[in-house]
């Protein structure tokens, strides 16, 4: 009888020795994913954007289809999916100037035309570029959690695009 107790607690500690390793690879995993996640959603946001400027350049300044910056905040906050746009920060950038959404929700209500007058003939260069902190929930198992901050990974990308007219 005394001998059964011994397997049981043999058992009980291989399993923990063997679980605590398995459970925070798979934490890391889900991290790992949840990175990618947020970065292929900035790229594709900013891409989405910059496509839908390039299509609206000159041709369109009297006709009423011309962009604001506040229809390229919002597009970008509709595809950066999980990312709350009080946390992206976005420059918009073409050879008429440079506008800085730090942070995107600043730049919603904008009905400034973007790209303006002077930058938005066909062939011209827009840049759309942004960026995301990404802070990871494994911080908590950093050690002497108290003092120590994980400050996070800055996920930045960027889409260049010609006005097409």
């Amino acid at each position: 009888m005394r001998r059964n107790s011994y397997r049981r607690g043999n058992t009980l500690i291989e399993f923990t020795l063997a679980a605590i390793p398995l459970i925070f690879i798979q934490i890391s995993v889900v991290e790992i994913c949840r990175g990618m996640w947020d970065y292929h959603s900035l790229a594709q946001a900013v891409k989405a954007a910059s496509r839908m400027v390039a299509t609206r350049g000159a041709g369109c300044a009297g006709k009423g289809c011309a962009t604001t910056v506040g229809q390229v905040a919002s597009t970008i906050a509709a595809y950066a999916v999980g990312m709350p746009a009080s946390s992206l920060n976005v420059t918009l950038t073409s050879s008429a100037g440079t506008v800085n959404c730090n942070p995107l929700s600043s730049c919603t209500g904008s009905a400034t035309t973007w790209p303006p007058a002077g930058g938005n003939s066909p062939g011209s260069d827009i840049v759309i570029s942004g960026s995301y902190r990404f802070t990871s929930v494994l911080t908590m198992f950093a050690p002497g959690g108290g003092r120590m901050r994980f400050s996070g990974v800055t996920m930045t990308a960027k889409s260049r695009q010609p006005l097409l007219f």
